[in-house]
């Protein structure tokens, strides 16, 4: 890890599918909260869709992003925001970032 450089890790665990962040915590990894939710469509069959795809559909068409949602059938799901979590992997890191 030195030789490239990486001194702290970030990670994240997703509420929504289960994952609580065990892992992390028996690690030492330290919470750090939870990001913004995140907005996804899905399609009319449920199948998620990435953003791109409405978009790239709306600037081929010439039309707006809400109309390009609303032609391909796609709703707005909110998710649950995920769990942050960090790791300095250095000792003088650690002491550094004691406030964590």
């Amino acid at each position: 890890m030195k030789k490239l450089g990486t001194r702290y890790v970030f990670s994240f665990s997703d509420p929504d599918q289960g994952h609580c962040g065990t892992i992390y915590k028996a690690s030492n990894f330290t919470y750090l909260g939870k990001t913004t939710a995140e907005r996804h469509v899905i399609d009319s069959s449920g199948k998620k869709r990435h953003r791109k795809y409405y978009r790239r559909y709306a600037e081929r068409n010439n039309v707006s992003v809400e109309k390009a949602r609303r032609e391909l059938g796609l709703s707005v799901v909110v998710c649950s925001p995920k769990d942050r979590w960090f790791l300095p992997l250095y000792k003088k890191d650690k002491k550094r970032l004691s406030w964590l």
